[in-house]
């Protein structure tokens, strides 16, 4: 299945940036248990190929194309994304993948994580999967060197809000307020979790020497710099 990274609703006018393990998954199907009445109701970029009639993904709803989306529609549309402690997120990573990669060794798979990530999406046949590569910064500008979803897209001067991973439900619950989602007649009891792994690590900072902290410093600077982050916060 290819990452979902852009998600749209029409009703409520919004447009969500999933930004890989920024807990997108759990923000989206939240969405889209509070806001889908049908099949039509959801849009998105990509699809998992499995579809309720032609056009239309049984996941994600009816497919669009990126052309599909003009200048106005982001500018009238409010346009939210999550972004994380790019420490914590590489153990995210980590997490997620290690076991895929056959990589165990912490240090090996965060210095390496590019062509480790490649060779296995290659390997794979799933090479959308490279979307969780790239920085948080380079995602939103569209500043990566394949060619896929999102590249040579800046979206960030349509981008009203960034919810941030560490301020998950209070952010989520601004962003419903927002757009105008009422949650009183619902059973929503709050956002969902999913893709959770099952490499459990009860404090991600344990992870991390002296040289490796540096090095995620100086490889996500702009990230650190653009979304305030520091490794003790």
């Amino acid at each position: 299945m290819v990452t979902k990274v852009i998600m749209i609703n029409h009703e409520h006018k919004f447009i969500f940036l999933h930004i890989p393990k920024c807990a997108g998954t759990s923000v989206g199907q939240t969405l889209i248990d509070l806001t889908m009445k049908d099949g039509e109701e959801w849009h998105a970029y990509m699809c998992n190929g499995e579809h309720i009639k032609p056009g239309v993904c049984r996941m994600f709803g009816a497919e669009r194309h990126w052309d599909d989306f003009d200048e106005e529609m982001w500018k009238e549309y409010f346009v939210f994304t999550f972004t994380r402690n790019p420490w914590d997120r590489m153990v995210s990573h980590y997490k997620f993948r290690h076991k895929d990669f056959g990589v165990h060794e912490f240090d090996y798979f965060v210095k390496n994580f590019e062509s480790v990530y490649e060779k296995w999406s290659d390997d794979n046949d799933l090479y959308g999967e490279r979307i969780h590569t790239p920085s948080q910064t380079d995602f939103l500008r569209g500043t990566f060197d394949y060619d896929i979803q999102g590249k040579g897209i800046d979206y960030r001067p349509y981008i009203d809000f960034y919810g941030k991973f560490e301020n998950l439900q209070e952010d989520f619950d601004t962003i419903l307020d927002t757009i105008g989602i009422d949650t009183t007649d619902t059973s929503y009891d709050g956002i969902w979790h999913s893709n959770k792994s099952e490499y459990k690590i009860d404090n991600w900072k344990t992870m991390y020497t002296q040289e490796l902290r540096e090095y995620i410093a100086m490889k996500f600077s702009e990230d650190i710099q653009n979304f305030g982050y520091k490794f003790d916060e």
